[in-house]
């Protein structure tokens, strides 16, 4: 069984709940509580005025006898055009010229709606990120192919060599091409495999060079040194393997909230392109 909404009023200085709402219509309607008058349940954002409150404030009916709007949008009423959250998140904004009588969200709604949002950027983040990465291994991967045919057709035996070295990257970056393509897709359709499998390769990708890099300098003893310029690229590398495992990560976790979040809430983000 619900919980009833819980009301609290404030009258100058001193509150007072919590009331139901069907004694806090009550007060309204004997005057006991009047327009100026301020109050909130939980859900509500902001303290406002009882006037603001559309589901409090007696309207008269087409008999000229006084009811309260049954409607639940505790923000709005008709009278008073925009109400004072949208007019806040609409400051410095140029005013708008669309129906203003159409508030059909209330602040928990909004609420909801925001932390969708939050959640979505994050999966959005990765998804544009693999976007990128598919995007430079595909312009990486034509120009090794087109270096590697040219050695291959080469008069020159070492040129072939060397064509048919390029063979076994081009692979690679088809494979990573390929991969990165539908982790973009899957990521935007918030499927958790995606990002994990991508936050696993950005980790596994770390590790292996730095192993590398281990083998390298302890290779020294046999004058292979392993010059500062090498370190400095390894840095460089494993701080955007790093910074692309944290936004896959970051992904991979925000997910499940973000289907905990209510459908319509999703339909709008994905039907707005977020």
């Amino acid at each position: 069984m619900a919980t009833e909404t819980k009301w609290f009023y404030a009258q100058g200085r001193q509150q007072t709940g919590p009331v139901s709402p069907t004694e806090l219509k009550d007060l309204v309607a004997r005057g006991q509580i009047g327009p100026a008058d301020m109050v909130w349940r939980e859900g509500m954002r902001t303290w406002l005025a009882a006037r603001e409150v559309a589901e409090l404030m007696p309207l008269p009916n087409s008999d000229g006898v006084t009811v309260t709007q049954p409607i639940a949008v505790g923000y709005y009423t008709s009278t008073l055009g925009i109400p004072p959250r949208a007019a806040a998140n609409l400051r410095g904004h140029a005013s708008p010229r669309g129906d203003i009588g159409d508030w059909p969200l209330d602040d928990v709604r909004i609420d909801h709606f925001e932390e969708t949002v939050k959640l979505r950027k994050r999966i959005s983040a990765a998804a544009g990120l693999y976007k990128l990465l598919l995007a430079l291994t595909a312009i990486s991967f034509t120009i090794f192919l087109l270096v590697g045919v040219s050695q291959m057709f080469s008069a020159s035996r070492s040129a072939r060599s060397i064509g048919m070295a390029t063979l076994p990257v081009v692979g690679i970056m088809l494979a990573l091409a390929v991969l990165y393509y539908l982790a973009e897709r899957a990521t935007r359709k918030s499927r958790r495999w995606a990002p994990l499998t991508m936050f696993i390769l950005f980790i596994g990708s770390s590790i292996f060079q730095i192993v590398s890099f281990g083998s390298t300098v302890s290779a020294r003893g046999s004058g292979m040194g392993a010059g500062p310029g090498l370190g400095v690229a390894l840095f460089i590398t494993l701080l955007f393997a790093v910074a692309f495992a944290y936004v896959s990560w970051q992904a991979f976790a925000a997910i499940p909230k973000y289907l905990a979040q209510p459908a319509w809430c999703q339909e709008l983000v994905v039907k707005a392109g977020l």
